[in-house]
């Protein structure tokens, strides 16, 4: 088996390297709103991508300017996202990124990146809310947010609209010290109203 080696390059351009660190499988990612803000982030950054392969073996390519860096999830029932997490911080804690962009699920994994690597700022990415699932898992995926929300490693917030700031906001879930800026779907919710 063959194992492509991303080497992180220090371009003489000055430009910072950027981690978008998702629990996607890249095929998932493809069209949707956080891919294209990192594709367009491409003009002015070094720009990775972690997501998640069902395949054994780890990957590196290029796809529109950002570099994919794809690990295996084993589809373990309650120790698959252990296993990842794991798998991802060995592979991350050899690289420097200056920024991580990280949704809750994945968070952890950047905090202890960020205990090795000090002068990196993490950026807690909000795209939902855990809605999606029941019982432990959901559980499991509140106390993520909720802890990633108010954990003091974080540089800032991103959410993707105003009612999804107000809603956080209301459940008294944002930390206040924290710049927050908007990334939108662009999706137009007065078609749904």
């Amino acid at each position: 088996m063959e194992v492509n080696v991303l080497r992180i390059s220090y371009q003489s351009n000055n430009r910072k390297n950027v981690l978008f660190l998702r629990g996607n499988s890249i095929t998932n990612m493809i069209g949707a709103t956080d891919i294209e803000i990192a594709y367009s982030l491409t003009e002015r950054y070094n720009i990775y991508i972690l997501a998640q392969k069902k395949l054994f073996g780890f990957d590196a390519k290029k796809i529109g300017g950002a570099n994919i860096i794809e690990i295996p999830y084993l589809n373990i029932r309650y120790f698959g996202a252990f296993i990842f997490h794991i798998i991802t911080f060995i592979i991350l804690r050899n690289f420097h990124f200056d920024v991580i962009i990280v949704n809750h699920g994945l968070f952890i994994t950047a905090y202890l990146y960020k205990k090795l690597n000090k002068n990196s700022k993490i950026v807690l990415d909000i795209r939902s809310i855990p809605v999606d699932s029941t019982g432990l898992r959901l559980f499991v995926n509140n106390i993520c947010l909720r802890y990633s929300l108010n954990s003091n490693i974080l540089s800032g917030i991103t959410v993707i609209t105003e009612s999804m700031y107000n809603y956080l906001k209301e459940k008294n879930l944002v930390n206040s010290r924290l710049p927050i800026a908007f990334w939108s779907s662009g999706v137009n919710k007065s078609i749904f109203i």
